[in-house]
């Protein structure tokens, strides 16, 4: 695709999809009657769609969500919850490790995204420097939801998520006496992939029980460029000397094992308790990262183990959907020898109360952080927070408030390098040398949000969103490791002013949505790349020979031998984040549904507080990329066979600015399946399906690797009871 067209595809395809919408000509001078939708009456044993369900909550609310749902994880083998956002409006998963995925949101990664598992925060603080926490932890098949809340205007949610916040929700076990048992087989070509996942649960009188076990092996990576991924492969073992070591990277084959027990008992009809665990170990992952020449890191070990507690009342006097809840987890990760433990204990509450057109939601968390990587560090943040919502006539006010407090501490482990402490402060009087403690730090802050909704009528909405941030530093930005720096007590909050305004349109067929956001950034956190000489020698003499160019950047493929990189974190006085996304759909009516979006973001560094970083912030903006799919149902016959085509159209607007360049690209997939009831509460489902139909060679933005090759997939499930 060539030309101007490609920048042209959004804006027809919405100009045609508006050309199809109800009730979008504006009214004359006489007023008309308002349009009201029709009833919609459910039977008690049918269920509804859930996508119609999310749709209509969506379109009642003041703020961009999107949700994925289990079916659509098992249609199309979804391998982890960032892949199940990849094609979302404004959302980007970075390939960079079967597990370690970066995922951002409208061009935010890091700890601007924050990851709930079942109302439970999934603590992060930089374990993996990526975004989102470690959310690719937990066992897809195990998932019956996750939802995106773009942006941050909910204070109900973390002070900091400028980007978002990912919801997740596993499957919950049927309070209904029964007992029953799933087994799922898949293979995927693409990593020469296999999947085993099986499931039990069961419940009888008001008692559930679900234990969910899953094992998964990959032994490749399957790109037309090979010699492109070998020769990351053998940087990355001569920079990190695993040469002959048992730790030698082979290839980018990664395995995972998950074990996870749900137990719940309904105490009666408005009590009800619930406790989780979860096991997770994956081995051999890989990462790799576009502002290095080719090189990959490989985690040879990252585990989380974690235990929840839940109490929900569903009323008490004036308080409803009353919920306290109590969780402990451990992250492990381990590079080669070096070992990092990340544990976090947090408690939460919330509760609502209804008040005529008045809604109150209100609620509290506390957690601690303590975080062994260089130095041992500490984090406790407690925050409490209070939300309303009113309706009046056509108009729906929203207004929050959270009050936040922080308190940082730190010290230097006996037996750790003393030097470390220069790297991480630089600052005389706040390290004690005979105690080794650096010295405390508290903070608190209060962040706010508003919002409003003007319904034009049943079917159309204009909304308008603005939230304060503030983003107290995580452990990992200020007390990073590996070739990571950080920046230590010197680090500000970092604080943005966020706004979104949106119009949306649904009829009970059709729903878009159209909205821009813009988001104002003071003391912004980011990194940048530092490179320096660490074998002149060498160097000269191989420029004398000829092999090396310095000014055209050719180092014969030596780069690792002459230089050594690093990545300190710092702030950056402003910077602004803006971009809109659209989202177009129709749902299911007779036997087709579609889809259509397409978004982007672009960053603007408008002051630094050194002038030498103008050039050198490390932000990423969001090309242009358009998303689109139709599936057809085939449900007159028994086994109620499918099929659906999605595409991936991603521009080069704004220029995707990476050391190896960057191409626009399309990539199409094509997925089919059947269930098929074997008899009564007992199914046999297959699913299978081909990615990048047309075999394109293609790398995401900012990613070095390309993306996998022509490749198939199925799997296989055995549902009894």
């Amino acid at each position: 695709m060539g030309g101007g067209l490609p920048a042209l595809l959004p804006v027809l395809f919405l100009l045609i999809f508006l050309s199809f919408v109800p009730g979008l000509q504006t009214a004359g001078a006489e007023e008309e009657e308002p349009i009201v939708l029709d009833t919609l009456e459910v039977e008690a044993e049918k269920e509804v769609e859930k996508s119609i369900v999310d749709l209509e909550t969506s379109f009642e609310e003041s703020f961009t969500r999107e949700k994925v749902f289990s079916d659509k994880i098992e249609e199309e083998s979804i391998p982890d919850v960032k892949s199940a956002l990849k094609e979302l409006p404004n959302v980007t998963v970075r390939e960079s490790g079967a597990f370690t995925k970066r995922i951002e949101i409208r061009g935010l990664s890091g700890d601007r995204i924050i990851s709930y598992v079942d109302g439970v925060r999934l603590s992060n603080q930089g374990m993996t420097y990526r975004g989102g926490g470690e959310i690719n932890l937990v066992d897809i098949s195990t998932v019956e939801s996750i939802e995106i809340v773009k942006g941050s205007p909910a204070v109900v949610y973390d002070p900091g998520a400028t980007g978002g916040i990912i919801l997740v929700e596993t499957k919950d076990i049927t309070e209904e006496d029964h007992l029953k048992l799933k087994y799922t087989f898949g293979y995927d070509d693409g990593t020469e992939k296999t999947k085993h996942a099986t499931s039990l649960s069961g419940a009888r009188s008001g008692f559930g029980a679900a234990l969910s076990y899953s094992q998964t092996d990959a032994d490749d990576y399957k790109i037309k460029n090979r010699a492109k991924l070998d020769v990351a492969i053998r940087r990355t073992n001569e920079r990190e000397e695993r040469l002959g070591t048992p730790f030698e990277i082979k290839g980018l084959g990664f395995e995972d094992e998950s074990l996870s027990l749900h137990l719940g008992y309904r105490i009666n009809a408005k009590h009800k308790l619930s406790f989780q665990h979860t096991d997770y170990e994956a081995r051999d992952i890989f990462s790799n990262r576009a502002d290095v020449d080719s090189t990959i890191s490989q985690v040879d070990l990252l585990t989380r183990k974690s235990h929840q507690a839940r109490y929900q009342i569903k009323n008490l006097g004036v308080f409803q959907d009353i919920s306290l809840s109590y969780a402990d987890q451990e992250l492990t990760r381990r590079v080669v020898v070096a070992r990092t433990i990340l544990e976090s204990e947090s408690i939460n509450f919330s509760s609502v109360i209804p008040i005529n057109n008045t809604t109150l939601t209100f609620g509290g968390e506390f957690v601690d952080d303590q975080a062994d990587t260089r130095v041992f560090s500490e984090q406790n943040y407690v925050a409490g927070y209070v939300s309303a919502e009113h309706l009046h006539k056509d108009l729906t006010f929203l207004a929050g408030v959270r009050a936040n407090h922080w308190e940082v501490r730190a010290k230097l482990l006996p037996g750790r390098d003393p030097s470390i402490v220069n790297d991480l402060v630089n600052v005389e009087g706040q390290f004690n040398v005979d105690t080794g403690e650096f010295d405390a730090l508290s903070k608190t802050a209060t962040t706010y949000a508003t919002g409003v909704i003007y319904a034009l009528n049943p079917l159309h909405n204009l909304s308008f969103n603005y939230s304060r941030t503030h983003r107290y530093p995580s452990l990992f930005e200020r007390f990073a490791f590996d070739n990571f720096k950080g920046c230590g007590l010197r680090c500000r909050p970092e604080e943005a002013d966020n706004f979104e305004a949106a119009w949306k349109f649904y009829d009970g067929l059709f729903f878009a949505s159209v909205s821009v956001f813009h988001s104002d950034f003071d003391n912004y956190i980011t990194r940048k790349q530092r490179t320096r000489i660490i074998n002149l020698p060498a160097l000269q003499d191989c420029i004398r020979q000829g092999d090396c160019d310095p000014p055209n950047g050719e180092f014969n493929d030596r780069e690792d031998e002459f230089f050594a990189s690093d990545f300190p974190y710092f702030n950056v006085k402003r910077v602004v984040n803006r971009g809109f996304e659209v989202s177009l759909k129709r749902v299911r009516e007779e036997d087709y549904e579609a889809g259509l979006n397409f978004g982007m973001n672009d960053f603007d560094v408008r002051d630094v507080h050194d002038p030498a970083d103008k050039d050198v912030v490390i932000v990423d903006s969001n090309p242009l990329e358009v998303s689109f799919y139709y599936k057809r149902y085939f449900s007159v016959w028994t086994a109620r066979p499918w099929v659906r085509i999605k595409g991936r159209y991603v521009t080069n607007t704004p220029s995707v600015d990476q050391k190896e360049g960057f191409n626009e690209f399309f990539v199409a997939d094509l997925f089919t399946g059947f269930k098929y009831p074997t008899k009564k509460n007992s199914e046999i489902s297959f699913n299978a399906g081909i990615r990048n139909l047309g075999d394109e060679v293609y790398h995401e933005p900012f990613s070095v690797l390309d993306g996998l090759k022509r490749t198939y997939f199925f799997n296989v499930s055995f549902e009894i009871g």
